[in-house]
């Protein structure tokens, strides 16, 4: 399956958050996610070690600000996971999802269950990740996050997917394509296609694959994306 680049810049989660904090506690969260940016290029370039340097400087620069702590554990655990450590990861995100809840936000909440949920799928626990995954779910419904929604829905049809639930699969990434494409994120929506193509493709039905795959390039061209395709496409693993 192809691996959905991790944006640790996007999923940090503290955009909605630095307009309703006191101003320092704003500009503690804008100087962190600037840090999580720049962490993100570091390990981008192979600089793994100065990327965890980054962000654990940023974490002690947030002192005790809970929301700004809460985001850091979660680059920490982004980064945990593309650095090939899910249990450092997981401790990371519930970390993160402890702080969410103690201050009421309901976003963060989701996108730490969903960090638990992709490191349990990584580890093979598949039930698992889909129960954290399926609680994601119903909070970014609730406060209408229709990028975690998104999100969400096309990781619960990876895990289906996996499992050979193709059906289900199938079900879960076509409820995330109109999300996806609301809110005009192109590469997520060329990969959900390439997901729903490579199902079809696992259930024989070549020609409805290839329609998915011819209508995923214009996206994929967009973006700049220049995919090799060795047999039939999916996500790597």
């Amino acid at each position: 399956m192809v691996t959905r680049t991790i944006t640790v810049a996007l999923a940090f989660g503290l955009a909605s958050l630095a307009s309703s904090c006191a101003a320092p506690s704003a500009a503690r969260v804008g100087r962190a996610k600037s840090a999580v940016q720049k962490a993100e290029r570091a390990r981008n370039r192979g600089e793994p070690n100065r990327a965890l340097h980054i962000l654990e400087s940023a974490r002690a620069e947030c002192g005790t600000e809970k929301v700004c702590l809460a985001g850091l554990f979660v680059a920490l655990g982004e980064h945990a996971q593309a650095t090939g450590d899910p249990r450092t990861a997981l401790t990371q995100y519930e970390k993160a999802l402890a702080l969410w809840r103690e201050v009421g936000d309901r976003r963060g909440e989701a996108k730490a269950l969903n960090g638990i949920g992709k490191v349990h799928d990584a580890l093979g626990q598949k039930q698992k990740a889909l129960e954290y995954y399926e609680i994601a779910l119903l909070i970014a419904h609730e406060v209408g996050n229709r990028r975690g929604e998104a999100e969400t829905l096309s990781n619960i049809g990876s895990v289906y997917d996996d499992l050979g639930e193709k059906q289900k699969a199938l079900e879960y990434y076509q409820r995330a394509l109109p999300a996806l494409h609301e809110m005009g994120d192109r590469r997520g929506e060329a990969e959900t296609l390439i997901d729903i193509g490579s199902v079809y493709d696992d259930l024989g039905e070549k020609q409805k694959a290839l329609e998915y795959y011819e209508r995923a390039l214009p996206a994929l061209h967009e973006v700049g994306d220049r995919l090799q395709l060795q047999g039939p496409p999916g996500r790597a693993a």
